[in-house]
């Protein structure tokens, strides 16, 4: 399977040792959208944790760790900075999953894909896939050193 396979509903051929669960963190707030999110996700084989909140992600957040995030970039109660800086300082991929735009990051800030609504799922999958491959390539490099 190529990194960007997106016919192969299989998740990616890195196999995560017994202490690294695949789990998705989506932060949405819109019901719908984190259904779709979550419905694609699970389709092909990937633990999801919604959350629908910045506050109730960043309590999640203290006692768990995504293998990757999709955020949205707006809630009700913040942004989704917060969240996304948490994940980085850990060496987590953030995807964006936004109406608005790549612009509204700040200049330095790391982000592995910004995909704008409406999305296609494929866009979404290929985006999930490459940051849990990224992510266990970056794990298996550091368990190497």
């Amino acid at each position: 399977m190529s990194l960007l396979d997106i016919t192969d509903p299989t998740p990616p051929d890195i196999e995560p040792t017994a202490d690294r669960v695949r789990t998705v963190l989506v932060v949405e707030d819109e019901p719908f959208i984190a259904m779709d999110i979550d419905e694609v996700l699970k389709a092909a084989g990937m633990a999801v944790e919604v959350r629908s909140s910045r506050n109730d992600a960043l309590r999640w957040l203290e006692s768990n760790s995504p293998a990757t995030a999709v955020l949205d970039f707006s809630f009700r109660d913040g942004d989704g900075l917060a969240i996304a800086v948490v994940l980085q300082e850990r060496g987590i991929p953030v995807i964006f999953c936004s109406g608005g735009e790549p612009s509204d990051l700040p200049d330095n800030f790391n982000v592995t894909a910004w995909i704008r609504k409406p999305f296609r799922d494929c866009d979404l999958l290929d985006a999930v896939r490459f940051a849990i491959e990224m992510r266990e390539f970056h794990l298996q490099m550091e368990e190497r050193a």
